[in-house]
């Protein structure tokens, strides 16, 4: 009992001691504005994303891990070299932004990998299951499974195929594809959870899980998707082996990922060339992954009243866009960009860790406290 009640301790203090160092560096950074901190920073966000990953059970930080990581990567590199950000109309300078935001990531990860530890801990190790629904649920997730990247084949072979159009997926959202197209569209890859997991379970045949990964991957290509919905679908396909197996991810893993997503930003690449008829475009895009954190570390800084943290961060009882991304974009972006972007359902980037510093940079003492209850142990 004492060796758990020590390691318990132990566990404590490194996640403590972890977040208290972060800070330091975070309250530093609100004065620094060089490429040499944003390149630290960065390395320090990597350095928790590989950690956490590296964990038993770190896979489902995945999807944080690498969208923060990758903005971020982003944002020190337009500050170092100064690039034209097409959408916000401006030209990057050197801020500090990334270091700021970076740490504020790494914050970020370290409480939520302690709250999850905690999560754990307070569930019971197996919940009640009713056979009968759970059976008629999974039959009805599979077929949907099966019948839904059908009909995105269908409706690219009748309407045509984005891809050979020379339209990005938003426009033939809004102009081409026949209605309910979007909404089956965007939840094929949550799908691929329920193939994978049947699959695990023997209700299919792996091999079927396969052929129908590779058959999805294939029709979201000629769809005009670029990457995140490949790599969410890869992310969720693989999720009930890391889940159920409770593997721990091991530094071959994270390369053979590393892997795949070059693959994947090969396949953006060619994408965008087809599409655009350029690969200007491609490393425009890779800017703008940082954009947002860039933008709104500029106009941050002062306190937010409660009723604007409710309205405008909560987002309660408001319209779309007095919140989350939209709100952002009409604070930083031309009216006419947005109106045209919002009416193809696409938005810029989102901006975390930077929503948070424009909303609560007051308020650190509510955050720390709220971080040392989630990681008592």
């Amino acid at each position: 009992m004492a060796a758990l009640s020590l390691r318990a301790n132990d566990r404590f203090f490194i996640i403590a001691a972890s977040a208290a160092i972060i800070l330091v560096l975070y309250f530093f950074s609100l004065d620094a504005a060089s490429n040499t901190f944003n390149a630290i920073a960065v390395g320090i966000l990597a350095a928790t994303s590989f950690f956490i990953l590296k964990s038993r059970g770190g896979w489902v930080f995945l999807l944080y891990c690498f969208g923060l990581t990758f903005a971020l990567v982003s944002g020190a590199l337009i500050e170092a070299t100064g690039v034209f950000l097409i959408e916000i109309r401006e030209t990057a300078q050197l801020t500090g932004a990334a270091a700021r935001n970076a740490l504020l990531a790494s914050f970020f990860l370290v409480m939520t990998y302690a709250s999850y530890k905690l999560f754990l801990r307070i569930i019971p190790a197996r919940l009640p299951r009713f056979q009968i629904a759970e059976g008629l649920v999974t039959r009805l997730l599979l077929t949907t499974a099966f019948l839904a990247p059908l009909y995105i084949a269908c409706v690219l072979i009748i309407f045509g195929s984005p891809l050979f159009m020379g339209m990005d997926r938003f426009n033939y959202f809004t102009h081409i594809a026949p209605p309910g197209y979007t909404w089956v569209y965007g939840n094929i890859p949550m799908l691929g959870f329920v193939v994978a997991l049947s699959a695990y379970k023997g209700s299919i045949r792996y091999r079927t899980s396969v052929v129908w990964l590779v058959a999805v991957i294939i029709t979201y290509i000629f769809a005009g998707e670029k990457f995140s919905g490949i790599f969410l679908l890869l992310f969720f396909f693989l999720l009930p082996h890391f889940i159920i197996s409770a593997p721990v991810v091991k530094t071959k893993h994270i390369l053979i990922g590393a892997v795949l997503i070059l693959a994947l930003a090969l396949v953006v690449f060619i994408n965008y060339t087809l599409v655009y008829g350029s690969a200007e475009i491609f490393m425009a895009r890779l800017a703008l992954q940082g954009q947002m954190n860039y933008v709104i570390d500029m106009i941050s800084g002062s306190a937010r009243s409660i009723e604007e943290i409710v309205r405008n961060f909560l987002g309660l009882n408001v319209e779309d866009r007095e919140r989350g991304i939209v709100y952002f974009m009409n604070l930083v972006a031309p009216g006419s960009l947005v109106d045209q972007m919002t009416e193809y359902g696409a938005t810029f980037t989102a901006p975390f860790s930077a929503n948070i510093v424009y909303f609560l940079v007051m308020r650190w003492p509510r955050l720390l406290f709220l971080f040392f209850l989630v990681c008592w142990d």
